[in-house]
């Protein structure tokens, strides 16, 4: 476990925030909305989260703001995607490693961010959704990371395999090598001759790029972790999946959105059922590193996104959940 240092601080027009700190890396939420996290770095470079100035120190407004950050959303999306959290939030000191983020309660639900701190470079990132209502709701968590322009986003893939028509003669074939392994989902304004995309071979890139309009896909399936290079600074993280549960939008564990602004890597939850005063968890887990290398280039990207997972997981192995008490 990883000491996390809390410090309060202003920023962006907003007087009360907090700066989460280890040896390596700054994480920065504001009490005044959310819950968010509006600052993503390594210590002594770029912010890797997208920011809109015109937004910053904003608050009490009636409709959703964008601000930019890493935020909490519910689907199947929809109005009530778009809440107004533009309120305070609470905050909870669970340990020297993690803090909880909680909302005030819209649509009969609270939104709870943990905020956990498991290496110097990594850390576990909770969404919790606790039903305030006297009827069943039925939503998914919905985690938005939105990155700065001008970077690069990584999706690794599978092996491909070879049909087993044109495999050598006697070469032993399985049944499964004729039956699909993952799910792309295309929205009505995507258009796969975008020259942002490169969904081919080994590792699938997608370019931010600011004179571009609005593009998304999904999958389902692997990757099981994505990242986005800045420069020499790449944030990765995991894909939370759970096999034969149901998925929002077609069956989609991760979703990828770009424009003119910024590039958001998303990960949903299943759909929930969820019973008043019942809390489910969605939880990524991030990494926060830097290297010369250029990760769009294939052998590159798919060595350093497999040692970025290896990291994950021996992380994430290492050490329990923090005590949730305070979610009461």
């Amino acid at each position: 476990m990883t000491r996390l240092f809390v410090d309060e601080v202003s920023y962006g027009g907003w007087p009360h925030c907090l700066r989460l700190s280890t040896s390596e890396v700054e994480l920065l939420v504001t009490l005044d909305v959310g819950p968010r996290i509006v600052r993503c770095q390594r210590r002594g470079g770029p912010n890797l989260f997208f920011e809109d100035p015109s937004q910053q120190g904003g608050r009490g407004e009636l409709t959703f703001q964008l601000r930019g950050g890493h935020r909490f959303w519910t689907a199947p999306e929809s109005p009530l995607s778009y809440e107004a959290d533009n309120s305070p939030v609470g905050v909870h000191l669970l340990s020297d490693s993690s803090l909880m983020l909680v909302s005030d309660c819209r649509h009969g639900l609270v939104k709870s961010l943990l905020i956990q701190a498991l290496s110097p470079s990594i850390f576990r990132v909770r969404h919790g959704l606790t039903s305030h209502s006297d009827e069943v709701i039925h939503r998914a968590a919905w985690a938005l990371s939105v990155m700065a322009p001008h970077g690069t986003a990584l999706l690794p893939q599978p092996l491909l395999r070879l049909h087993p028509s044109v495999q050598p003669m006697g070469s032993p074939w399985r049944d499964e090598d004729l039956l699909p392994d993952r799910r792309l989902i295309l929205w009505p304004y995507t258009d796969l001759g975008d020259d942002r995309l490169r969904l081919h071979g080994r590792l699938w890139t997608v370019a931010q790029r600011t004179d571009m309009p609005p593009c998304k896909l999904g999958t389902s399936g692997p990757p099981r972790v994505v990242g986005y290079q800045l420069g020499s600074s790449v944030f990765v993280k995991d894909v939370p999946s759970l096999p034969g549960a149901s998925y929002p939008d077609l069956g989609a564990q991760f979703e990828l959105y770009t424009d003119a602004s910024f590039l958001e890597l998303e990960t949903l939850s299943p759909v929930w059922s969820l019973l008043p005063s019942q809390t489910q968890w969605h939880d990524e887990h991030w990494l926060l590193t830097e290297t010369g290398q250029d990760l769009r280039i294939e052998a590159a990207g798919i060595a350093f996104l497999s040692e970025a997972e290896q990291s994950l997981r021996s992380a994430i192995t290492s050490v329990s959940a923090p005590h949730l008490q305070a979610t009461s």
